[in-house]
């Protein structure tokens, strides 16, 4: 049967075998793409029906542990949506938009600032999380920053994108933390887990986010010494107006580049605890 839209409305009642004939008809002409028993599934629009969009969303997450106010940048903002907030742990975690009225974020010269939010915890972690168009995807970007000494891991950072994503240019931002990195007492440590480890990682999510996951669950693995990622990756979209391509079905093009390695990171494995 092809779709007929004048069924199941028969009458007042709703007729369950029209209802099911005619979205199976429906799911054929590429309609709709499916619907489960608790809501949509896919999306209720098929391609055939709206053009592909060429962009996606991920997600990024930064965390802190220390007790003063840490910037983060959001290095996405230019396209990204509003962040969300989360705490693990004992203690409670602060949060603002700005280092307070009196002390607001300065950008002189040719310097580019994304949005910042400021993070500080009395204990356990506290962590902020924030969607953003993304169009990549290649390589799972872990960083943290450690005290020097003791190991122990001041501030996290997990993306599915170089946090240069937005700027260009890699060496505008080599590593999230250049708010917070004093090289006389932090070391920064890159994680980039393989496929079947980040499978794994997500697998153990259960309502956590990536970051959290991994801080809760895994450690550096610290006899290993891996390689700097030599992919191109994903930096930025060539087209300013992303949104128009996206809606109206335009190809959005993408830019890559391979991301030098600074001499100061270390590039470790993971293991589960």
């Amino acid at each position: 049967m092809a779709y007929d839209s004048s069924k199941p409305v028969t009458g007042g009642s709703l007729v369950a075998a029209d209802m099911r004939e005619n979205f199976r008809a429906l799911k054929e002409d590429d309609i709709v793409e499916g619907v489960a028993a608790t809501g949509i599934v896919e999306g209720m629009l098929a391609n055939s029906a709206v053009a592909q969009a060429k962009l996606k969303t991920s997600q990024h997450s930064q965390s802190t542990t220390s007790t003063n106010w840490h910037a983060k940048v959001l290095t996405y903002a230019e396209y990204g949506f509003e962040c969300t907030f989360d705490h693990s742990g004992s203690g409670e975690s602060y949060f603002k938009r700005a280092d307070g009225y009196n002390h607001p974020v300065i950008v002189s010269g040719g310097e580019k600032s994304g949005e910042s939010v400021y993070l500080k915890s009395t204990a356990g972690t506290a962590y902020v999380k924030y969607r953003y168009v993304t169009s990549s995807g290649e390589v799972f970007w872990i960083w943290l920053l450690r005290d020097k000494i003791t190991k122990k891991i001041i501030s996290g950072d997990a993306s599915s994108d170089h946090c240069s994503f937005g700027l260009l240019d890699p060496s505008m931002r080599p590593h999230p933390f250049e708010r917070e990195y004093d090289p006389a007492k932090h070391e920064i440590v890159l994680i980039t887990p393989s496929s079947e480890e980040l499978k794994e990682l997500y697998s153990r999510k259960n309502g956590r986010g990536p970051l959290q996951t991994f801080l809760e669950d895994y450690e550096v693995d610290e006899r290993s010494e891996k390689p700097w990622p030599s992919k191109k990756v994903t930096v930025g979209i060539k087209n300013d107006d992303w949104f128009e391509h996206w809606i109206t079905g335009k190809k959005v093009e993408i830019i890559k580049k391979q991301i030098p390695k600074p001499d100061y990171v270390l590039v470790k494995g993971l293991k589960i605890k």
